[in-house]
């Protein structure tokens, strides 16, 4: 018997969902729901019927999770009997990623290896080119599971979606195509593009599937790519062709096999052959500590470019400003230092950059990781050179609010502050002025760009972090060349270091000044490279940082977004520290401004137990400017007719 009539249906429908729900958690491939729901939906009219399977729970419609799980009896007849949407989104959940999309049913079918669902939904027209939150269709995204000896369902699930009419070159919101999420698997690539599949398709990075195919040293998968008219000089926005690309991830077959198809005989082509025998040799020693592998391939280099027909000169760089080095040239050269694993390595720094470039991510990151390796072994001074000038370079090529740029500042801040307190504490000194105040210029050259694009809209939240980051850092800096500075040049560089920040104006991302950010203990930085292995450090409020910075001209009274002085933020009891409090009390710090809520810093010093005597800091002015503004007594617009304009702005500064 069907209900009918007036009578309020949304309390049993609501019980009908629960129990679909709970049925479709638990349904698998092969089950059916069972009798008693299936008479329960079908005592609704149509309308109510849709509207009991549109219902989500924890953002999962029942046809969702009947997809999910892998029951097509059941999506049919949720589709059939109860006219479910089939584009209707559910999350997703990526539990190795830690992350959920919003996709439809048949992306998530595709994605579970579903083949039964998926063709129950094709069936009845789904749309086989919907795409989830990033943009990846079924097919795309269906793609990029399928592996060599994994037996799933997987490409049967592809074919299908290929033949329902799915677009194989439509990629995702980065660029990411179907071809290039099938690197991993010959006989898919290959499958793709004998359907049509675009073969030098690239991504927002401009790299195309055999850039990926080639880092990631899949040699069938490149020969494929080539049989079909890949082009192997198509180059990323970093430079990389497919050569060098192989070369900077040491892919030997690939790069012997790229070798083996062009023509390295042309006048042309030699100089890019020498060019990666070199590079290559250089990731051999850097990233796989093979020293007779580089050799060699360095030889080969020096023979063809000394002994061919026609000579191929480097492109020669002179001596290094930094590794105090120049490159070799012919082989007698390299033979001199090839035993000297030092010497070497520093050949091989020398050869990226030429190669590659000094703004080239990868240049700058095998600074970086030679630099972590001299810091492994002790030898602090040789890995500070080498921080030093990769922060350059990458400030050169990236801003301040680049994750990039921003952890490398603090990898280099981590270091000088475990150096500083070691030595501190065995009253030796191997960090030096000179050190902290290059690393301090390299993050002045990018401070006034920085700032302006914090003020850029829209405003995302991981360059407001970075920028935090970086002002942290240079802060910290402050300090160390605080505590270094001996003579009255290595003073006066400091003041003027210090003096430019303020000049442009420097706050964080919530508007504090750097004086305000000296008075919190926030300020901290950890001791190592990770959670597990480091311990805070906590240098901040610090009264010399503090002082200095007034001495700098940075303002008392400066207000931050909350309209909170550096008095309001030090006088939190998780900021307290009597000498900091002082340093601003002693230079005039007014107790009663108050801050958007109306309190001031005499309010929050009365929570807790201080040693601070305010009163020489309360005057007559005082009182008599927050008695005018508390019983607005003038317009503040027009304190300029009544008071002199010392007093309006005494007055202003009370608001």
């Amino acid at each position: 018997m069907r209900i009918t009539g007036y009578t309020d249906k949304s309390g049993l429908k609501q019980n009908v969902f629960t129990s679909l729900v709970q049925e479709c958690q638990l349904s698998a491939p092969g089950s059916r729901l069972s009798d008693n729901i299936r008479r329960k939906i079908e005592e609704f009219e149509k309308e109510d019927r849709i509207d009991v399977v549109s219902k989500t729970l924890d953002g999962c419609a029942p046809l969702f999770l009947a997809c999910k799980n892998g029951s097509a009896e059941v999506a049919e007849y949720l589709i059939t009997r109860c006219n479910a949407d089939m584009e209707q989104k559910g999350l997703y959940e990526v539990a190795e990623e830690g992350v959920s999309h919003s996709v439809t049913p048949l992306w998530c079918a595709a994605v579970s290896g579903r083949l039964s669902v998926v063709k129950v939904l094709l069936k009845y027209n789904a749309d086989v080119n919907s795409v989830s939150d990033t943009g990846s269709t079924p097919l795309r995204s269906a793609c990029y599971i399928v592996r060599p000896g994994l037996q799933t369902s997987h490409m049967e699930i592809i074919r299908a979606l290929v033949e329902a009419g799915a677009d194989i070159q439509k990629p995702n919101h980065y660029g990411g195509t179907c071809l290039i999420n099938s690197v991993q698997s010959p006989p898919l690539c290959r499958y793709l593009l004998e359907h049509g599949a675009f073969v030098d398709a690239d991504d927002v990075q401009r790299k195309t599937a055999l850039h990926y195919a080639v880092q990631e040293g899949r040699l069938e998968t490149v020969k494929i790519l080539m049989e079909y008219g890949a082009d192997p000089w198509k180059v990323t926005k970093y430079g990389d062709d497919a050569f060098q690309t192989a070369c900077i991830k040491g892919a030997l077959l690939v790069f012997n096999y790229l070798i083996e198809k062009i023509n390295t005989s042309t006048v042309m082509i030699l100089p890019k052959v020498c060019n990666m025998f070199e590079l290559l040799g250089a990731t051999f020693l850097l990233d796989m500590q093979d020293m007779g592998t580089a050799i060699f391939l360095w030889r080969k280099a020096a023979d063809i470019r000394n002994n061919g027909d026609v000579p191929v000169p480097k492109h020669y760089l002179g001596f290094h400003p930094v590794l105090r080095v120049q490159e070799f040239c012919t082989r007698g050269e390299l033979d001199v230092f090839s035993t000297d694993v030092h010497q070497l390595k520093l050949q091989a720094l020398v050869i990226t950059e030429r190669i590659l470039g000094s703004d080239h991510k990868d240049t700058i990151f095998r600074y970086m990781y030679a630099g972590a390796g001299h810091a492994d072994n002790g030898e602090f001074k040789d890995c500070i050179v080498l921080w030093n000038y990769a922060l350059e370079l990458k400030i050169q090529k990236e801003t301040l609010l680049s994750s990039d740029t921003a952890f490398t500042i603090r990898a280099v801040i981590q270091l000088y502050i475990n150096m500083f307190i070691k030595e501190d504490n065995q009253n030796q000194r191997e960090l030096e002025f000179k050190d902290v105040a290059n690393t301090t210029k390299c993050i002045k050259a990018g401070l006034k760009l920085g700032m302006e694009l914090t003020r850029v809209i829209p405003k995302f939240m991981t360059q407001l972090e970075n920028w935090d980051m970086v002002l942290n850092s240079w802060l910290h800096l402050v300090y160390l060349l605080l505590r270094l500075a001996k003579s009255a040049e290595e003073k006066g560089e400091v003041y003027r270091l210090v003096r430019h920040a303020k000049t442009i104006g420097v706050t964080s991302s919530s508007g504090d000044s750097l004086l305000h950010m000296a008075v919190s203990s926030h300020l901290s930085i950890r001791s190592g490279s990770s959670e597990a292995d480091s311990k805070e450090i906590n240098l901040f409020p610090n009264a010399n940082v503090v002082n200095y910075l007034i001495y700098c001209g940075y303002d008392i009274h400066e207000r931050n977004e909350s309209k909170q002085t550096p008095l309001h933020v030090a006088a939190y009891k998780a900021n307290y520290k009597e000498k900091v409090l002082k340093a601003l009390l002693s230079r005039g710090s007014h107790v009663d401004l108050p801050d958007s809520r109306g309190i001031t810093a005499l309010d929050i010093m009365k929570t807790h137990a201080i040693k601070a005597n305010v009163m020489q800091n309360i005057s007559l002015k005082c009182l008599s400017a927050n008695v005018i503004n508390r019983e607005k007594l003038l317009p503040e617009t027009d304190l300029h007719k009544y008071l002199p304009a010392p007093c309006v702005e005494f007055c202003k500064k009370h608001i």
